[in-house]
């Protein structure tokens, strides 16, 4: 089967992709979605057969993602749009279709023992460390070196960073970064928040950089260029914790709560307690 034709494609994208799965609004998660269906025509064109068919050769779509030493988890993923595509195509040329099941068992092993050989260590970051980012300021361009400056100094998330709602918050004369949290879709969102003390020289001048706006994500391959090979866009997150302990005061559980990672389930769900709980120490 050739590659879907454009007009199909169109508005598989415009009715499937934005408007059900992402109801109707342009977000990361879209353009992710996007992505994904940019993949999912690859393997289209190579398998070169009707989407009724798909499922019993489901092994030769499994094989793409080994070749290519992509992860399993983006596997899943694409595999879940060719899914959509398939139900789409066989709703409006009144033909079969049966989903294609996600790798597991043996197919998973062999794709992710393919994709580590390509990243022996995965994705995993190392961490960044203050007198290394202090290193290449002259190196980066300002925004760039702007933004891992926020992730080292407050902890965020690369998503938290690049879609940022905040806001300044006081509690007992300590300053407040309430951040947003995108990713916790599950619970109301005016529980969403966490709530990082301002106590330190660098995090008010990271304030400026956010009031300026003066930040910007910058490539993976310009990290690794002039910090390190094993580094990620999660380089500076992973280093917070380490920069906290080194100021001397922060138990691991209040560093933790700064990160996000369980802050919001565990401040009894109430805007005010989330502050003091971040304060508290």
């Amino acid at each position: 089967m050739p590659q879907p034709q454009s007009e199909l494609c169109d508005r598989f994208v415009r009715e499937v992709l934005l408007g059900k799965v992402c109801w109707g609004e342009r977000t990361n998660h879209f353009l992710q979605l996007c992505n994904y269906w940019t993949t999912a025509q690859k393997v289209i064109e190579e398998l070169n057969l009707p989407p009724s068919e798909w499922s019993d050769h489901r092994n030769l779509i499994y094989q793409y993602f080994r070749k290519r030493r992509l992860s399993v988890s983006y596997a899943q993923k694409v595999i879940r749009v060719l899914n959509l595509w398939g139900r789409f195509y066989s709703r409006r040329t009144n033909t079969f279709y049966e989903e294609v099941p996600k790798p597991r068992g043996e197919a998973s092993v062999k794709i992710q023992e393919a994709y580590f050989e390509k990243r022996p260590h995965g994705l995993v970051s190392k961490a960044l460390s203050w007198e290394q980012l202090k290193s290449v300021k002259d190196k980066m361009l300002i925004e760039n070196w702007n933004w891992l400056y926020l992730t080292l100094w407050f902890g965020l998330r690369p998503s938290e960073l690049n879609n940022l709602k905040w806001g300044i918050e006081e509690y007992k004369g300590v300053m407040v970064l309430a951040v947003f949290q995108h990713k916790l879709v599950r619970i109301p969102t005016d529980q969403r928040w966490k709530f990082i003390p301002i106590l330190f020289e660098e995090q008010r001048a990271a304030i400026d950089i956010l009031v300026t706006k003066n930040y910007r994500v910058p490539l993976v391959k310009t990290l690794r260029r002039h910090i390190g090979p094993r580094v990620t866009l999660r380089a500076g997150r992973k280093g917070f914790v380490a920069l906290m302990w080194e100021q001397g005061k922060y138990p691991k559980e209040v560093s933790y709560r700064w990160l996000g990672h369980k802050s919001v389930r565990t401040t009894n769900n109430h805007y005010t307690q989330g502050i003091q709980q971040a304060c508290e120490f």
